[in-house]
């Protein structure tokens, strides 16, 4: 009898951190998923998930990141594919992988220089083609981090167009019943620029604190994949 209540017992403790059957687009927030979570999970972003690829936050899991990637550069910037010895794009190194979960941060190369109106116009074409050609993929999308406010400032950007691009993807997750993640809320001051304490020297980049919120914001905000 005691040995049936320790197995019951860790097997309520081996589901206890992830949200089983919750639709999206907000998963609830939970005990931190382990990283057996992510042996199947795809990371996909630019510079902001290549940072997070390089500190080893995600051990378990595969990464398809690149330096000014973009939702409209997804089959435009190219990779090396070494076993191969050939260029091919973003969508074509997502194929080399297993997954049945891929988390995205992208957008942030393309605020600032682009509307969020035209750069959700990109996301949504990247979306469409990537739920057509991974239709068995659950997919959760990071809002992207704001630059600091200096950099905001030095750039000429006007914060609001994060804020707008905010709302509009938390849209579109829901029109797309897609998971959202809200990093640039949880990385922003009251008005919408990256807090300083979590903002490297460009004011772009995270420092280490704020890669790892991201982490357990990804870790606690789970659900399960049958």
């Amino acid at each position: 009898m005691l040995l049936c209540l320790a197995a019951s017992a860790c097997a309520e403790e081996s589901v206890a951190w992830f949200n089983p059957q919750v639709p999206p687009p907000f998963p609830p927030e939970h005990e931190p998923a382990g990283d057996e979570y992510f042996e199947d999970v795809l990371f996909l972003g630019d510079s902001i998930m290549e940072n997070i690829e390089m500190l080893d936050l995600f051990p378990t899991a595969n990464f398809v990141t690149l330096i000014g990637m973009s939702p409209i550069s997804m089959d435009k910037k190219l990779f090396v594919l070494k076993k191969e010895d050939r260029w091919v794009t973003a969508y074509d190194m997502i194929n080399q992988y297993p997954h049945r979960k891929i988390f995205i941060l992208l957008g942030s190369n393309a605020l600032d220089h682009k509307t969020y109106e035209g750069t959700l116009d990109d996301y949504r074409v990247m979306m469409e083609r990537m739920i057509q050609e991974y239709p068995d993929t659950v997919f959760y999308v990071l809002c992207p981090t704001s630059p600091n406010r200096a950099r905001v400032r030095k750039d000429g950007l006007d914060i609001q167009r994060y804020w707008n691009f905010r709302e509009g993807l938390m849209a579109l997750a829901e029109e797309k019943e897609l998971y959202f993640l809200d990093a640039f809320t949880l990385l922003a001051d009251k008005d919408g620029y990256l807090k300083e304490e979590y903002a490297g020297p460009d004011g772009f980049h995270l420092k280490l604190e704020g890669s790892k919120l991201i982490e357990d914001l990804v870790r606690t905000h789970t659900v399960d994949v049958e």
